[in-house]
């Protein structure tokens, strides 16, 4: 059974989102028991990793987030072991498969980037089978705001 997940990575000027979503309805079990279409699996931003203010936006930042991330991820595909000696019951199936949806041109979505190209990154680079850029760009659009003189 083939489990597609979404990774949405949001990048702006001022921070940086990763945001695991199920693609679809996921079987937990052989049985009718379903999780919803679409849910968040797990995320992470600069703020929660621990950046503040105007350095949410840096590259640093960026590079943090994807670590953190991807480490969710490697969790799910192979829970870690608690302290009893037993893994963890996962509650969502094991990641066969990962899209990647890119939005945003912030720093962040170039240290993401770099960060899955490290050599580190062999396992996730292997789950990643469609790279999606989601980036809305202005053609014509509204006027813009008079320019200022001083």
């Amino acid at each position: 059974m083939h489990t597609p997940y979404k990774l949405h990575v949001f990048s702006s000027r001022n921070n940086t989102i990763l945001t695991l979503s199920t693609a679809g309805t996921l079987n937990r079990h052989s049985d009718a028991d379903t999780l919803p279409a679409h849910g968040n699996v797990a995320w992470v931003s600069a703020g929660s990793a621990g950046y503040k203010g105007a350095s949410r936006g840096t590259y640093d930042a960026g590079v943090e987030v994807a670590l953190k991330m991807f480490q969710k991820v490697l969790d799910l595909k192979d829970p870690p072991v608690g302290s009893g000696g037993q893994k963890k019951k996962a509650v969502f199936p094991a990641p066969t498969e990962i899209e990647m949806i890119w939005n945003g041109f912030g720093q962040g979505r170039e240290a993401v980037f770099r960060t899955l190209m490290g050599g580190e990154q062999e396992v996730m680079r292997s789950l990643v089978t469609r790279v999606t850029d989601a980036t809305p760009i202005k053609v014509g659009g509204t006027r813009s705001k008079k320019r200022r003189v001083v």
